[in-house]
């Protein structure tokens, strides 16, 4: 599996951990072992990679996930098309972040496009930031921008890079 789609994979099993009943993400969780004998990844949050030498786009990736669901209260899948997963995540101090993919349950090679759909989401926001997960060797930091919704609907293309979605405040 590439990279970039390990990251997606990252995301894909904490939020099934979390709609299963999970509360927390912690740094810790050895997310590229190469093998059982491998030197302890602890040192390096469980996110080094002994064959590269540097951390992984996964690594980054979950490190994002840690930070925006900290406090996390309650995960809620909501009811979306085929294809289309929306994890409404609510934050003790009410903040909320949705976590929004498409996944066609087709494995690609590294080498093949992965699958896209346009999806409407519900959002009372009028603006939200979308900050997409860490897939590329090097990247340190998400790419993230600044989106108006209309009538009450996110219209955004998914892919199987999930995305996080927030309202901007005061906006």
């Amino acid at each position: 599996m590439g990279s970039s789609l390990q990251a997606a994979q990252v995301v894909k099993i904490c939020m099934v951990a979390l709609d299963a009943g999970a509360r927390k993400l912690m740094v810790g969780w050895a997310v590229d072992a190469q093998n059982p004998l491998a030197v302890s990844t602890l040192s390096h949050h469980g996110r080094y990679s002994i064959t590269f030498k540097h951390l992984r786009p996964a690594a980054y990736t979950y490190n994002l996930l840690i930070h925006k669901l900290a406090e996390i209260d309650q995960v809620q899948r909501r009811r979306m098309p085929a294809g289309v997963y929306v994890h409404d995540c609510r934050m003790r101090a009410g903040r909320r972040v949705l976590v929004a993919f498409h996944d066609d349950h087709i494995g690609q090679n590294h080498d093949q496009p992965t699958g896209s759909m346009n999806a409407m989401i519900p959002c009372s926001a009028r603006q939200v930031r979308i900050t997409r997960i860490i897939t590329k060797i090097g990247q340190t930091a998400p790419d993230t921008q600044i989106t108006d919704v209309a009538g009450g609907s996110l219209r955004i293309k998914l892919t199987e890079y999930p995305v996080l979605i927030e309202p901007v405040k005061g906006r």
